[in-house]
């Protein structure tokens, strides 16, 4: 090979060498291919991009996006960043934030809405079927956030004439290395619901472990058409170590509270409800006052799913005047039969039967049926026990809601 052959070849080398380092540091470490996306998207004259910055590299930043909806309305966001870095096994979230943003939303309602809802519960819940998997793409690598920022977002349904409003939602501190989990601070403002999730320095008594978080928050009217009040929470988590976590959780003004153990293996779960009457906050449910109950649930895994060992339940409850003392019961009568007595009441020579059908407790139909022996009608029953009255006897309001409480009996 002559001096002429060799210096082209080294020179065409040197060209490919200089084309493909060039185009990377090009495509990754400038703003140019980001550029080139907006551009081409700009193309679309219903949307508008402005301010891009960044690379692909470590992250991108964006001014302002906007889209021309065809009814005028226009959604937008501003001030948008995404750093990342990747390193090893490790990705770790820099900085997600957005300043503000107003989306239009139009949904797309057909005839077979409620056809493509029944056919979702025919396939039933698939987080079995896919939890192997879940599990090991969280062991594949680590995962840190160091922070999320988003604020001021609001979406909007003009053809349903509603509105929500996120205020923020704020992330920082997350980690999940070598499978161990900090889960860092949490904060959620919103219209309907606030939700908020603190570390707390660990005690020396040993009552706050070293991976713990105080949890706070609040569900409010407007959440949804039957919350007539607002219902908060309060609680503790403890991550105790990699498999074993301990929580506690106090609502409805401390009227219930669920203390809970465990880990894959095993979980132990108890509920206290004391004085709690769900119509005072929830419109829609039944008519059962001063609710004092005990609830505990013992498990164990039973080769590759979690059987209950042990679920019971103790307690009364009111309805009208006339108290209901749930018989105690054990989740294995299930096998042998379906519908059971789960509280009786008497009253002048009237013996009063609430039954729950747990085949129906996963389906639309009512699971509750109320008879009384000697027998009689159901709004009978009801207006005995709601009001003290016969049925003839109501006035008009008394009737109605009559009416809407037997909505809850099959």
């Amino acid at each position: 090979m002559n001096r002429v052959l060799m210096g082209c070849l080294i020179t065409v080398v040197i060209l490919i060498v200089v084309f493909f380092v060039g185009g990377f540091i090009v495509i990754f470490h400038t703003h140019v291919p980001l550029h080139i996306v907006a551009s081409l998207l700009s193309q679309n004259e219903a949307l508008e991009i402005t301010g891009v910055s960044g690379s692909l590299s470590s992250g991108i930043g964006v001014e302002k996006i906007s889209y021309k909806h065809e009814d005028g309305n226009i959604s937008r966001v501003e001030d948008v960043a995404f750093q990342y870095e990747i390193k090893s096994d490790t990705l770790a979230i820099k900085d997600i934030h957005v300043k503000h943003a107003y989306f239009y939303v139009y949904p797309k309602i057909t005839k077979n809405s409620k056809e493509n809802e029944k056919k979702d519960d025919e396939f039933g819940d698939d987080t079995e079927e896919f939890g192997d998997y879940t599990e090991t793409y969280n062991q594949s690598g680590n995962l840190i956030i160091e922070n999320i920022d988003i604020n001021d977002v609001t979406i909007e349904t003009p053809s349903l004439g509603k509105k929500v409003h996120l205020d923020r939602f704020y992330l920082s501190g997350f980690e999940v290395r070598d499978e161990k989990v900090t889960l860092g601070d949490l904060v959620i403002a919103s219209d309907y619901l606030d939700f908020s999730m603190k570390p707390l320095q660990p005690s020396e008594d040993g009552n706050i472990q070293p991976n713990s978080y105080k949890m706070q928050g609040a569900f409010k009217e407007g959440l949804h058409e039957s919350l007539v009040q607002t219902i908060t929470l309060s609680g503790q988590l403890d991550l105790l170590d990699q498999e074993n976590i301990d929580f506690i959780i106090n609502a409805v003004e401390n009227k219930i509270q669920i203390k809970g153990t465990g880990n894959d293996q095993q979980y132990n779960l108890a509920m206290t409800v004391n004085q709690l009457t769900p119509k005072s906050y929830i419109k829609t449910m039944p008519s059962f006052q001063d609710i004092n109950i005990n609830y505990i649930i013992n498990a164990h895994k039973d080769g590759t799913s979690l059987s209950e060992e042990e679920v019971s339940m103790t307690g009364q409850f009111k309805i009208g005047k006339h108290t209901f003392t749930l018989l105690p019961f054990h989740k294995k009568d299930q096998k042998t039969k379906d519908l059971q007595t789960i509280a009786t009441s008497e009253s002048n020579g009237v013996r009063y039967y609430l039954n729950l059908d747990f085949d129906k407790l996963d389906k639309s139909s009512s699971p509750l049926t109320l008879i009384s022996e000697p027998p009689e009608s159901l709004s009978h029953i009801l207006s005995v026990l709601m009001f003290d009255k016969s049925f003839d006897a109501l006035n008009a309001s008394e009737a109605e809601l009559l009416k809407q409480e037997m909505n809850f009996y099959k």
